[in-house]
């Protein structure tokens, strides 16, 4: 047997859950996009009057401002999730070829050859 052990265990990541994290964060990050870009749409308040229209005057900046910041943020967490997952699946892929790499040292051990497979592996 070899000296060394890879690991065994599979990453316990779910592909599948983080592409609909992501593609979920996207399409809200999109229906942000459609309420801040009707943003300039709002007409009825060119002629609002009163104090419902200058509290909503006050507030409307710092309302759109968050929006924006939010719809900022979705996407970064899309983007980091999808980073995770390739990560996770690079991991994977790693743990793999190290299994494979070991079960090619034993066969060559018990094959009477002994060691690891030259560099150029």
């Amino acid at each position: 047997m070899p000296p060394w052990q890879p690991n065994w265990n599979d990453v316990a990541f779910d592909q599948a859950k983080a592409t609909q994290a992501a593609s979920q964060c996207r399409t809200s990050a999109a229906t942000l996009d459609t309420i801040l870009g009707g943003r300039s749409r709002l007409e009825a308040t060119d002629h609002w009057t009163g104090g419902y229209q200058v509290q909503y005057a006050e507030e409307e900046p710092a309302l759109f401002g968050a929006l924006s910041n939010l719809r900022s943020d979705l996407l970064d967490l899309a983007r980091r999730i999808e980073a995770g997952a390739r990560e996770a699946a690079a991991e994977q892929t790693r743990r793999e070829d190290q299994r494979e790499l070991w079960r090619d040292e034993r066969d060559r051990e018990e094959a009477g050859t002994g060691g690891r497979a030259p560099a150029a592996r």
